[in-house]
C-alpha cells in the first residue's frame, strides 16, 4: 500500500483505509510478482540451536542461530531445492542468504522440531497472531521429579494438563494430551512417561511449565507439527 501497488475501485489505496463491502481491490503486477517470490521453509531444528535473533545474546548464540542451517547442503531433497530455485534463482546459498527471513513461532533453545522461517508477513501473522486457530503438536518425554508431594498417578496428571492448568494468572485453553508409553497408575520418582501434546496457544515455555505443575520435568520436547505441516521427510538440521 505504501508503495502505491494496491488499487481500490481503480484508485490508489491509502494506508489504514477501510475497504467497503463490495469494493474491488486489485494488486498491480509488480506486487503480485513480489508476493509470489517470497519464500517460506520448514526447518527441523536440532536441540541447542537458537530460534531467532532476539534470543541470541552472546557471540556463541549468534553462531548457533537456526537460520544458519538453511543452506544448500542441508536441503532435504533435490526436489525441494528445485522448488526453492524456481522462486529465487539468484540465491545459490539457500534461504540463509535471503533478506527478511524471519522465524514465525519460536522454539526453546533446548527443544527440537518444526520451525518455520518466512519472508511472507501473511504466513507470520497467521502463525503468531492467529496462533489459537492452529494446532501445534509435540512429542514430549517427562520424568517424575524427586520430592513431588502431589498425586502421583499419571491419569491425574493428564487430566490436569488437559483442562486444569493456569499460568501467569490465566487459565490455559484446553490441550489434547495422550500417553504414548505403556504407563498407567503411579509414576515413581525418576520414572519416565512419553506424551503427545496438542496446544492451541503459545505461552513462554508453556509445556515445560505445565509439566512442572503436575510433578514432571521435561527431558525431551520436539514439535512435530503445526497445522497441516509436519516433519515428514526431514532429518534434524534439514529444511
Amino acid at each position: 500500500v505504501g508503495r502505491g501497488l494496491v488499487r481500490i475501485d481503480g484508485r490508489t489505496a491509502r494506508r489504514s483505509e477501510r475497504v467497503a463491502v463490495g469494493a474491488k481491490v486489485q494488486l498491480l503486477d509488480e506486487a503480485v510478482t513480489e508476493q509470489q517470490s517470497k519464500v517460506s521453509v520448514v526447518l527441523f531444528k536440532p536441540p541447542s540451536w537458537v530460534s531467532q535473533n532476539q534470543d541470541a545474546i552472546t557471540e556463541k548464540d549468534r553462531q548457533r542461530l537456526a537460520i544458519r542451517l538453511l543452506t544448500r547442503d542441508n536441503c532435504a531433497s533435490e526436489g525441494a531445492w528445485s522448488d526453492f530455485k524456481r522462486l529465487r534463482p539468484d540465491a545459490d546459498q539457500g534461504p540463509v542468504g535471503l533478506k527478511e527471513m524471519a522465524c514465525a513461532g519460536r522454539l526453546d533453545y533446548e527443544s527440537s522440531g518444526l520451525l518455520i522461517f518466512t519472508q511472507d508477513g501473511r504466513v507470520a501473522r497467521r502463525i503468531i497472531e492467529e496462533g489459537g486457530k492452529l494446532e501445534k503438536r509435540y512429542a514430549v518425554d517427562v520424568k517424575r521429579e524427586a520430592g513431588w508431594k502431589g498425586p502421583d498417578v499419571v491419569e491425574w496428571a493428564v487430566s490436569k494438563l488437559r483442562d486444569g492448568i493456569s499460568l501467569d494468572g490465566a487459565k490455559l485453553k484446553p490441550a489434547d494430551i495422550r500417553v504414548k508409553s505403556q504407563k498407567s497408575g503411579r509414576v515413581l520418582p525418576g520414572e519416565s512417561v512419553k506424551l503427545e501434546v496438542v496446544l492451541r496457544e503459545g505461552k513462554y515455555r508453556q509445556i515445560r511449565r505445565m509439566c512442572e505443575l503436575v510433578g514432571f520435568k521435561v527431558t525431551s520436547l520436539e514439535r512435530i507439527g503445526v497445522g497441516r505441516l509436519s516433519l515428514k521427510g526431514l532429518q534434524e538440521g534439514q529444511w
